[in-house]
């Protein structure tokens, strides 16, 4: 029995608690998005580029990271 409440805590921890800092990072992640889109539209970059790296990659890799990153942390 105490073994079992120690994993239901460990659980409820790892659910609730990672849901902080997976928020702060997600703010994190996507306000460098809006300050990347910014930039390749100051050097004019082309809208399939933008699409490709920020649109495409970076915002999966941010969405991943601020997801996946607390919990596995925890």
């Amino acid at each position: 029995p105490i073994m079992l409440l120690l994993l239901t805590l460990i659980l409820w921890i790892t659910i609730t608690g990672a849901n902080y800092p997976s928020q702060l990072l997600a703010t994190g992640l996507f306000w460098l998005e809006e300050q990347l889109t910014a930039l390749f539209l100051a050097v004019n970059a082309p809208v399939w580029l933008s699409g490709l790296l920020i649109q495409g990659m970076y915002r999966s890799l941010a969405w991943v990271v601020s997801v996946m990153l607390p919990p596995m942390a925890i």
